[in-house]
C-alpha cells in the first residue's frame, strides 16, 4: 500500500487534492491511504512515527509559521527517499527548495487533472522502487526504515535482530530470522550462519571460512551454510559481468 500525505493550510485546496488523489487511485487500481493536515508543525507532530514509512508527500510551499521548504528539510533528515510534490501559486521559490530534492512542483491555479495524473504516477512508480530498495522495521511503537546499501549484516540475539549499518549504532526490532530471509533480495543478502544474515555488498573480503566486513566485523561461516562462499563468488562474478 502507497501511504500518501497532503499539507495545505487552505481546506478547499486540501479537499479538492485528496478527491482527485483518491479518484486517480481508484482508475489505477493502485492500494493507497491518503491523510492531510494543514500545517506543517502538524505534520511534523508525529507520535506514530508515519512520517517516517509515508511514501508521497504533496506540501504546500506558503503555509503561515513554518512553510513547506521548512517542513520538507525536517521530513528528508527522518525520510531521505520520501517523494516530494511542491503546492505553490508561484515558481518563485523553486530554488530555495532545491536542497531537498522534490519530484515536482504543482500550480495551483492549474490543477488540471490530466497533470496530477501524470505527476502522481511518476510518484507512485519511484515510491514503490524506492521500497525494494529499503527495509522497513518496527520496535515497540517505534517504526523506520534503513536503505538497503547501508546495511552490514543482520545479527539475531534471541527474539531481537540487530541491523548493523554503516554509520550509527545497531538498530533493534523483533523478529525471525527466517522470516527476515524471505524478506531481503536474495541476489545481495545471505544467511552464513544461524545468527548472520551478511549483505556481500559491504563484505570487504572472505578469508578461509570467515567473511570481513567493511566495518571489520567478522563473521563465521556455519557449517550448514557453507555454500555460502560459493554464492559470494557467484555474485562477485556477477557484478563483474556487469561492468
Amino acid at each position: 500500500m502507497i501511504h500518501i500525505c497532503i499539507c495545505d493550510d487552505s481546506d478547499a485546496m486540501r479537499d479538492e487534492l485528496c478527491g482527485l488523489i483518491q479518484g486517480l487511485c481508484q482508475k489505477h487500481s493502485i492500494a493507497a491511504s491518503v491523510s492531510c493536515c494543514s500545517s506543517g508543525e502538524e505534520l511534523l507532530f508525529d507520535p506514530d512515527d508515519k512520517n517516517r514509512t509515508t511514501d508521497i508527500f504533496f506540501l504546500d510551499i506558503l503555509m503561515k509559521k513554518l512553510n513547506g521548504i521548512e517542513t520538507a528539510a525536517k521530513l528528508r533528515a527522518i525520510n531521505p527517499t520520501a517523494q516530494i510534490i511542491f503546492l505553490t501559486v508561484s515558481k518563485e521559490h523553486v530554488f530555495e527548495a532545491l536542497d531537498v530534492m522534490p519530484l515536482h512542483y504543482l500550480l495551483k491555479q492549474d490543477m488540471r487533472t490530466e497533470k496530477i495524473e501524470k505527476v502522481f504516477l511518476k510518484a507512485v512508480s519511484l515510491a514503490e522502487k524506492g521500497r525494494k530498495e529499503k527495509f522497513t522495521y518496527k520496535f515497540g511503537k517505534t517504526i523506520g526504515s534503513v536503505l538497503l546499501t547501508d546495511i552490514i549484516f543482520f545479527e539475531v540475539k534471541n527474539r531481537i535482530i540487530e541491523i548493523h549499518v554503516k554509520a550509527g549504532p545497531p538498530i533493534e526490532f523483533y523478529g525471525n530470522i527466517s522470516d527476515l530471509e524471505q524478506q531481503l533480495p536474495p541476489e545481495s543478502f545471505h544467511r552464513v550462519h544461524r545468527s548472520y544474515i551478511v549483505n556481500f555488498e559491504n563484505v570487504d573480503y572472505l578469508s578461509g571460512k570467515e567473511f570481513v566486513c567493511i566495518d571489520r566485523t567478522v563473521i563465521p561461516i556455519g557449517q550448514k551454510y557453507a555454500d555460502s562462499r560459493e554464492h559470494y563468488q557467484n555474485y562477485l562474478l556477477n557484478g563483474l559481468s556487469m561492468v
